[in-house]
């Protein structure tokens, strides 16, 4: 992540609230808070991902501060409005911590996130067992992650933040880049560091180039700076031609909503 929303650079974790003493855990609240706060800022329709990393941490920030003073209020008033029995079987509203635009967003980014992606990674390769609810796949998946991720712990604490983001679109869209960066780090391909974005979006340009070259019957190399054609003999025919196409007139239309969002 770098110089747009969705590819924030941020530096290791280093605490939380003001001063040198280390401030409390993020509660479970805190965590789908900033979840929401995530989501707001990157779905901006004024910013939206043109934001620079440090744009793009303040109004996440400032999504957050406004969410936890609603939840506040809404503590408060549950609170006050429950009788003296019920309020034996309550806990009392929560102070939270005060946090760093940087706390908050590694919070994310080195905890929250990387437990939910490979939650959802689970999910989506398990196969449902025959009349098995949603709680008994939820339970399953569980098991299998617990194996694979003992460092990660048990997944209750942020299930709800992986029902919420699974349904967002700029999740999808920053688990996707992840992927294309991690895809071209095993390649040995050079990610520019203030452009790691557009590259991901070349690289995956190039992929879908060569495998539909390919479905045409043209051997194409696209591995390195050189891309040549090394053979076209059967281009000239074929239903192998129509992938081909398909995938030209798809990236004519990237092309053309790009210029039309630079112009």
């Amino acid at each position: 992540m770098s110089s747009n929303a969705e590819e924030v650079v941020a530096e290791n974790c280093n605490g939380a609230g003001t001063g040198a003493k280390r401030g409390a855990g993020y509660t479970a609240t805190e965590d789908i808070l900033a979840c929401k706060a995530f989501i707001a800022a990157s779905e901006d329709s004024q910013k939206g991902t043109s934001q620079k990393g440090k744009e793009f941490k303040a109004a996440m920030f400032a999504a957050y501060k406004l969410l936890i003073r609603e939840q506040l209020a809404v503590d408060q008033q549950r609170w006050g409005d429950a009788t003296a029995a019920s309020r034996e079987l309550m806990s009392e509203p929560t102070i939270y911590e005060d946090r760093s635009p940087d706390s908050l967003h590694n919070r994310l980014k080195d905890h929250v996130f990387p437990r939910v992606m490979k939650f959802l990674g689970i999910e989506e390769t398990t196969k449902q067992d025959s009349g098995s609810d949603a709680e008994r796949f939820y339970q399953k998946c569980k098991a299998l992650f617990e194996k694979r991720y003992p460092q990660f712990g048990n997944p209750d604490g942020f299930k709800a933040c992986k029902e919420y983001l699974q349904a967002k679109p700029k999740f999808a869209s920053y688990r996707r880049m992840l992927d294309l960066e991690e895809a071209a780090k095993k390649d040995g391909a050079k990610v520019r560091p203030n452009g790691k974005k557009k590259d991901a979006k070349k690289l995956e340009d190039k992929k879908l180039i060569g495998e539909a070259l390919k479905e045409a019957g043209v051997a194409i190399d696209l591995s390195g700076e050189g891309e040549t054609v090394a053979s076209a003999a059967s281009f000239g025919g074929g239903s192998g031609v129509a992938p081909l196409i398909s995938v030209i007139t798809s990236l004519g239309k990237t092309m053309m909503d790009h210029w039309k969002q630079e112009g």
